[in-house]
C-alpha cells in the first residue's frame, strides 16, 4: 500500500486526431490523474468525445456571421454612399425653387413653387431617415428627441398631397383636434 496524501488533477482539451484511413477528427479530452505526495502518477482515468460535428457546426455559423457582418457593412456603405449622393441634387434643386419663388409674379406659381419646395424638403427628410437606418444597422445612430409641431408637420404633409389628389379628383381633408396644436416630443 502507498504512503503519503494522494492528490487529484483534472485535464480537459480538445484537438484534432487523425484516423488510420487519413480522416481528421476532432475529440474533447477530459481526464484525471491521481498523483501521489511526490507528484508521481497512481492512477488515471478519463473519457475522449468525437465532437467533429460540433466543430463543423461551429465553424459554420462562424462563417454565416462572418458573412452577414459583411453584407450588412456593404449595405450599410451603400445606403450612406446613395443618401449622400441623392443630397447634391435635391439641395440643388430646392435652391432652384427659392430662386422661382423670389421671382414668381402669379399666385398661382408661388404656390406652385411652396409645393415642390415641400416635396423637396420631404425628399431629404427621406434621404436623412435612410442614413437613420444605415446607422441603426451599425448600432451608430444618434436618437435626438426635439419638440417638433404635429399640426404642422400634418398640415406640410397633406399640401404636399394637395396637387396629386386634385389631379385625381379626391377631396383631400384634414381635422386637427386642439391638443394637436400643442410641439410634441420626437426623432
Amino acid at each position: 500500500m502507498c504512503k503519503g496524501i494522494w492528490r487529484t488533477r483534472a485535464y480537459t482539451a480538445q484537438f484534432r486526431i487523425m484516423l488510420p484511413t487519413g480522416e481528421i477528427r476532432w475529440v474533447s479530452a477530459t481526464d484525471t490523474s491521481i498523483h501521489d505526495s511526490n507528484g508521481l502518477v497512481l492512477r488515471f482515468a478519463g473519457t475522449i468525445v468525437d465532437i467533429s460535428d460540433q466543430k463543423h457546426k461551429e465553424r459554420e455559423l462562424i462563417e454565416a456571421r462572418t458573412t452577414a457582418q459583411a453584407g450588412l457593412e456593404a449595405k450599410n456603405r451603400f445606403v450612406s454612399g446613395l443618401s449622400h449622393e441623392f443630397r447634391t441634387p435635391i439641395y440643388a434643386l430646392m435652391a432652384l425653387q427659392r430662386l422661382l419663388k423670389e421671382q414668381a409674379n402669379r399666385p398661382e406659381l408661388t404656390n406652385l413653387v411652396e409645393a415642390s419646395e415641400l416635396a423637396g424638403e420631404q425628399l431629404l427628410s427621406l434621404v436623412d431617415s435612410a442614413l437613420d437606418l444605415s446607422g441603426i444597422d451599425s448600432s451608430t445612430v444618434d436618437v435626438r428627441t426635439n419638440p417638433f409641431p404635429l399640426a404642422k408637420t400634418c398640415l406640410t404633409a397633406c399640401d404636399a398631397m394637395n396637387l396629386r389628389t386634385a389631379a385625381r379628383r379626391i377631396d383631400l381633408q384634414l381635422d386637427i383636434d386642439h391638443a394637436a396644436q400643442a410641439n410634441f416630443l420626437g426623432d
